[in-house]
């Protein structure tokens, strides 16, 4: 193919892109390539529920008559919209405080479970909210919910690490056919078809139980994966454009506890670290 129609091609599919889902395109476009290669769909699931969330809030807890009040809902929301992009704009001291140069897979177990549970209690609001409970509680709920997901999310990702992990092929939830993916995606799609019956607000929930599909599966090969593979960030095109090449793997690391289980371990790379170890091993190469 010509390189003109090679470039219009490229310039078609970003079109398409934007059109499609303006939210996959700005995620891709803003942040820098490995800090989302790795667990991919988790990215994009926190970034379409933290914004498709908070802009529809109004909406997904109206008043139950015309006559209650909705100053006070409307009044912690205002303050929300402030003080959360206030709070998160630093996130480099969070990331300071809770990261080292080498990410851990505990973070990623711990920040995958957490947004979970964020996720669940948010659908958890919006579903009580039909059964006539206090909307304002069930609103600061789903607003702190956000909040605490926003935490979750920036402790499993590889913000401010410098040498981050990724599973192998062959143990990423998405790449065939997984009983676990099946047995997840069976059980979120019954209770979505509970969820549309439930409640006026149920697009919400079903992008809130896709996410949670997402971090669910993540988590089940994260937990359960034999192997990862650490890489070191790429550096910036603007920061050295002779080493600008593709992720550098910098060790394979087996999984201690799964070692023993291994049907084949002879398939195994001949150099790599147990996961007990890798992290000295990697603070001594930086």
């Amino acid at each position: 193919m010509p390189r003109h129609q090679e470039l219009d091609f490229c310039f078609f599919k970003i079109f398409l892109l934007i059109l499609i889902d303006p939210i996959w395109f700005a995620v891709n476009s803003t942040l820098y390539s490995t800090h989302i290669s790795s667990f991919l769909l988790a990215h994009q699931a926190f970034w379409h529920c933290l914004i498709l969330t908070i802009i529809p809030f109004p909406m997904i807890f109206p008043p139950k008559n015309p006559e209650a009040r909705t100053e006070d809902l409307y009044w912690v929301f205002l303050a929300f919209f402030v003080l959360y992009p206030t709070i998160f704009s630093n996130s480099d001291v969070i990331l300071d405080y809770i990261k080292m140069k080498v990410q851990r897979i505990s973070h990623i177990y711990f920040g995958l479970f957490g947004m979970i549970l964020s996720v669940w209690m948010m659908i958890g609001c919006v579903v009580s909210w039909e059964f006539d409970f206090y909307r304002t509680i069930s609103g600061c709920i789903f607003m702190f919910c956000i909040c605490s997901l926003t935490f979750f999310y920036l402790v499993f990702s590889n913000f401010g690490n410098d040498y981050y992990i990724s599973l192998p092929s062959a143990s990423q939830p998405f790449s065939g056919i997984k009983l676990y993916v099946v047995t997840f995606g069976l059980f979120h799609l019954m209770v979505g078809i509970a969820v549309i019956n439930l409640t006026g607000a149920w697009p919400i929930c079903l992008l809130l139980l896709a996410s949670s599909f997402v971090f669910c599966s993540d988590a089940y090969s994260c937990l359960f994966t034999e192997t990862y593979i650490f890489y070191d960030h790429r550096p910036l095109m603007i920061d050295d454009v002779e080493n600008n090449s593709d992720n550098e793997i910098v060790c394979y690391v087996v999984v201690r506890r799964m070692y023993e289980k291994m049907k084949n371990p002879e398939d195994l790379p001949k150099i790599f670290k147990f996961d007990d170890e890798v992290e000295d091993y990697l603070y001594l190469k930086a």
